[in-house]
């Protein structure tokens, strides 16, 4: 989601810049024919914008980095990333629990429970899954996903946690578990990051991917 944002004197976003994906893209390639990188990629890219770069490309994108995870499933995504070779990158894959922090961080108070950010750890049915396997919510999250043939970065600061979500590759969901969590996917109502939190303004570029979403309409005008 390569959307530039031009800063005031005090480092504010204040202005909203054109974006010419096609054009940065070519640019990528570029870094690819001067082995400065082996592959080239996307991230937050909606299905329109990846087909506009492998319609005007040489090189066509390697892999996306999507928010994915059980209530977000971003299934007609993963159905055309397939069919285009292109490796899924799944972040947030956990619901990403210390979003409250994050963006208190960026100086934005959000309250999770106002703005509808869905505890996925917590979920009935994962709960469920995770005492029948013997494994934490979050291993359940995390095999799901990987099941899905999408690669996934969780991200911890704690050792035992690191070592939890690595250790999700000795059990295997069946298929009946697989609807089960299948059937929590909430559509848009899932997503948990539009960045308007971080820049209301955002919304308004004609190259924001989530820009038509109700919620993302909803939580920006909370914003201005």
């Amino acid at each position: 989601m390569p959307i530039y944002i031009k800063k005031d004197e005090n480092g504010q976003p204040n202005q909203l810049l054109p974006t010419d994906l096609i054009g940065l893209w070519k640019k990528m390639e570029e870094q690819v024919d001067a082995k400065r990188t082996r592959t080239i990629g996307v991230s937050n890219f909606s299905i329109e914008q990846i087909e506009r770069i492998m319609q005007n490309s040489r090189i066509k994108p390697a892999n996306t980095q999507i928010e994915m995870h059980i209530y977000n499933q971003q299934k007609e995504l993963r159905e055309y990333c397939d069919k285009n070779h292109i490796v899924i990158v799944s972040y947030a894959t956990l619901g990403s629990p210390n979003s409250s922090q994050y963006f208190k961080e960026i100086g934005r108070k959000i309250d999770r429970e106002h703005f509808n950010i869905p505890n996925i750890l917590a979920d009935p049915i994962v709960t469920k899954l995770a005492q029948r396997y013997k494994k934490s919510t979050a291993q359940i999250a995390l095999r799901y996903v990987t099941q899905k043939n999408v690669v996934v970065i969780p991200k911890s600061v704690k050792p035992e946690r690191l070592i939890e979500n690595f250790n999700i590759f000795d059990f295997k969901l069946d298929i009946e578990d697989l609807k089960a969590l299948e059937s929590l996917d909430k559509g848009e109502e899932g997503i948990l990051f539009f960045w308007t939190h971080i820049t209301p303004k955002i919304i308004h570029h004609p190259e924001f991917p989530y820009k038509n979403t109700r919620r993302c309409l909803e939580m920006s005008s909370s914003f201005i």
